[in-house]
């Protein structure tokens, strides 16, 4: 049944995304300290997809299960009138946590000079992590299978992660808005607070 698959499931997708946000704090560790990071993480770009206009492929070869990227998004709680709600084709409901998810306008920081991301409508919302680009997946055309599978997991706190500090794992969490310099503006709740200074919650 279902209900008895889940949790091996979701324990499997989390030792997944731990791994990979394990080396993703390893990789900007890395280029704050001008050091070589051996490249061992999915290599994705932005293209233009005829049937979508923009989509994101894989530079490398994908092994079977491999997790390739997060999904960035403006979270909503699971009681959000349907009315409020950003109605797109970047709306996901995760029914596990009672949520809706809005991955509309969220880039990794690092495409901002990309030619195709001038091709959104703003406002664009910046993040720090470079594979969450999830919200760029586009549906298989009729007839074939999808090549990738949305999954639930457990998102890791920066402990879990063997960091000293969360000064890395921060910049990872993809529900988080960077300005122009990289500097943080937005908090995971999308708070932002009373003397202008973004905080995050206790960790």
């Amino acid at each position: 049944a279902v209900e008895e698959l889940f949790p091996v499931i979701f324990d499997s997708s989390t030792k997944l995304a731990t791994a990979v946000l394990k080396a993703l704090c390893q990789e900007l560790q890395a280029a704050a300290t001008d050091t070589q990071q051996p490249g061992r993480l999915p290599s994705l770009e932005l293209f233009h997809s005829a049937s979508t206009n923009l989509g994101i492929r894989s530079l490398t070869s994908v092994a079977r299960g491999q997790l390739l990227c997060f999904y960035p998004a403006r979270i909503f709680p699971g009681a959000t009138p349907v009315s409020e709600l950003p109605l797109g084709d970047q709306l996901l409901t995760n029914e596990y946590e009672n949520v809706y998810l809005d991955g509309k306008g969220w880039l990794p920081v690092h495409w901002r000079t990309h030619e195709l991301a001038a091709r959104l409508t703003p406002p664009i919302l910046w993040h720090g992590n470079r594979l969450a680009v999830g919200n760029f997946l586009n549906h298989p055309k009729q007839g074939q299978l999808p090549n990738c599978v949305p999954m639930v997991f457990h998102w890791p706190c920066w402990q879990q992660l063997e960091q000293l500090s969360p000064a890395f794992w921060a910049r990872l969490v993809p529900h988080v808005v960077l300005g122009e310099k990289g500097q943080l503006v937005r908090t995971p709740s999308g708070g932002i607070g009373q003397d202008d200074q973004a905080t995050f919650p206790a960790w």
